[in-house]
């Protein structure tokens, strides 16, 4: 199947027309007015680039559910995406409307809105209007399920998904919007260091997995940052900033 990306045009209606139309479709779940729209040929586009398309398993009871499997099979099926492919959200808007659309629309069904805020998190989590466009991948129903996908992917080890695991076993959504607002994660070799650090610790009872663990490793980072070239660090020295400080700093407060 070849990947689709809604026309510039069509985003533009979508995100000016949304509070007025396309939230209460969402809302009524009104899977045939979405599919109508979705089939008016100058709306959607099928790129070059092609993918071996897996519906993704539909949680029943609290969107955590099947959350590890759904991240694994929707990064393995979109893997050939580069970053910057990635980060446009025409492309999570087509498919979160086309062939993911059946997912997106259960998370929307059961999800546990604040009261009153219905609407408003329809629209963060199927929009990138409302949050800006990197924290919106963070929050979006189906980037955020790649984006964790990718940012957790460790080739080294035989299980290349097994940060992805410890990372599900809580309620992680918090946690990844904490851990994605740091630009210190965009390098491969310094975030997979801290998440070596962040999971033994974790593993080991000295700390709790929470946001703050992850944005306080990001901090120490950053801290690191100031006085060498991060990008000259190992994963393993990046590894060795974090054991003894995360424990400390967690417990300042």
């Amino acid at each position: 199947m070849n990947i689709p990306v809604v026309s510039n045009e069509f985003m533009d209606d979508f995100n000016t027309n949304f509070d007025e139309e396309f939230v209460a479709y969402y809302k009524l779940q009104n899977v045939g007015k979405i599919q109508s729209v979705m089939n008016e040929p100058s709306n959607v586009v099928r790129t070059g680039k092609e993918y071996d398309y897996q519906p993704l398993h539909l949680p029943e009871n609290n969107e955590y559910e099947y959350s590890y499997d759904n991240i694994v099979m929707l990064h393995s099926q979109l893997k050939n995406l580069t970053p910057v492919e990635a980060t446009d959200p025409r492309l999570w808007i087509a498919l979160e409307n086309t062939d993911f659309l059946d997912y997106h629309m259960r998370i929307l069904k059961i999800m546990d809105y604040k009261e009153g805020k219905q609407e408003s998190s329809i629209k963060s989590r199927s929009t990138f209007i409302v949050n800006g466009q990197k924290r919106s991948l963070a929050i979006n129903n189906l980037a955020s399920l790649w984006w964790i996908g990718h940012v957790f992917y460790d080739e080294t080890h035989e299980n290349p998904y097994h940060f992805v695991k410890l990372f599900t076993e809580t309620d992680f959504r918090g946690n990844f919007l904490a851990l994605s607002s740091s630009n210190v994660i965009d390098s491969e070799h310094i975030r997979l260091g801290i998440f070596d650090a962040v999971f033994e610790l974790i593993q080991n009872g000295a700390i709790k997995q929470n946001r703050k663990a992850f944005s306080e490793a990001n901090k120490i980072m950053n801290f690191v940052g100031g006085v060498r070239l991060l990008d000259l660090l190992s994963r393993e020295e990046v590894y060795d900033y974090v054991p003894n400080r995360l424990p400390v700093q967690l417990n300042v407060d």
